[in-house]
């Protein structure tokens, strides 16, 4: 058999790909290697290939989810026997190729009715909706939820998981063909439409009080209105990539903002001095009266102790 893999020559367009035969080495200690199956793909994927988040060194081989059958154990490896049938997601990257030898603590054993593709396509989703339901916010019965994208893939998982957790799921799709979608996977109510007034829709639906939590991928002017939909002292999570308007967030909604957190998904939140960069100032002018002056709404000696740096072993936030 053939094998085969998938080279990123250097950040750029589709045409930094080349492929070419691929001969994959005995796994080593405390390793498996894979035969895929199905290989996901995601738009950490695209960054990754536009050098968005660039790679360590070119060429490089991209890819952060597959599925596929154990083909050989290395030593020291107890908890698959060739031919089980395995997936994975996360880093270190390097999907991008027919077999793969990986450490076996990072792949997990598929039941016989979830197929390659399922696991390939949808494993990284799961683990952040698992992380945005359970750990950035504990939404258990009774919860009130905005899902923004509600038919989107990972929006989809989102919906039917806060609804087995007998929340209460509020959805905004783009079109009635995607309020069709959400509504099958269970959502109570849906705001349909790019135009809809999802702040007073949201505020109709919870009697004036807003949700406990809203999951926004899209940002910008939409996480304004996410942040305006959350009940005082509820968080709004910003997901991903999602173009983030700081500037807007702390000057003109930062009195109303202020009473909800903004929860950032990514490592490297922003801290006020990140912030000021943005503003195209110097953190040194931070404090000075001209730039307290050019942004009037901001309690200033508030801001300081509301930003913090991300580490990993603390949830991430940016608080606004």
């Amino acid at each position: 058999m053939t094998d085969q893999i998938i080279w990123l020559n250097a950040p750029g367009d589709i045409t930094q790909f080349r492929v070419e035969h691929h001969h994959c080495e005995p796994p080593g200690d405390g390793e498996i290697k894979i035969r895929h199956q199905a290989i996901g793909t995601n738009f950490l994927d695209v960054y990754h290939r536009k050098g968005i988040y660039p790679m360590p060194s070119y060429p490089a081989v991209i890819g952060a989810e597959a599925a596929g059958i154990v083909d050989d154990v290395g030593p020291g490896v107890s908890l698959f026997q060739k031919g089980d049938r395995v997936a994975y997601a996360g880093p270190p990257v390097g999907a991008y190729r027919s077999t793969r030898n990986i450490a076996a603590e990072r792949a997990i054993k598929l039941p016989d009715a979830v197929s390659a593709k399922t696991a390939a396509s949808s494993l990284l989703k799961g683990m952040t909706a698992y992380m945005l339901l359970k750990k950035t916010y504990n939404v258990r019965a009774g919860t009130q939820v905005l899902i923004h994208a509600a038919a989107g893939g990972l929006g989809s998982i989102l919906v039917r998981w806060a609804r087995s957790l007998d929340a209460t799921v509020i959805g905004t799709v783009g079109s009635s063909e995607k309020a069709a979608l959400a509504a099958s996977y269970g959502a109570d109510h849906l705001i349909v439409g790019r135009g809809a007034d999802i702040v007073a829709d949201v505020k109709r639906l919870t009697n004036g009080l807003g949700v406990d939590v809203a999951y926004d991928g899209i940002g910008g002017d939409t996480l304004l209105k996410s942040i305006r939909s959350v009940r005082p002292f509820g968080m709004a999570v910003t997901i991903g990539q999602a173009p983030v308007l700081f500037h807007r967030c702390l000057s003109r909604n930062f009195d109303r903002a202020r009473r909800s957190a903004i929860r950032a998904s990514w490592p490297g939140a922003l801290t006020s001095d990140n912030i000021a960069r943005l503003l195209s100032l110097q953190s040194g002018r931070w404090k000075r009266g001209s730039f307290r002056r050019s942004v009037p709404n901001i309690v200033w000696p508030m801001l300081p102790r509301r930003t913090k740096r991300w580490n990993p072993d603390a949830r991430p936030a940016v608080s606004c």
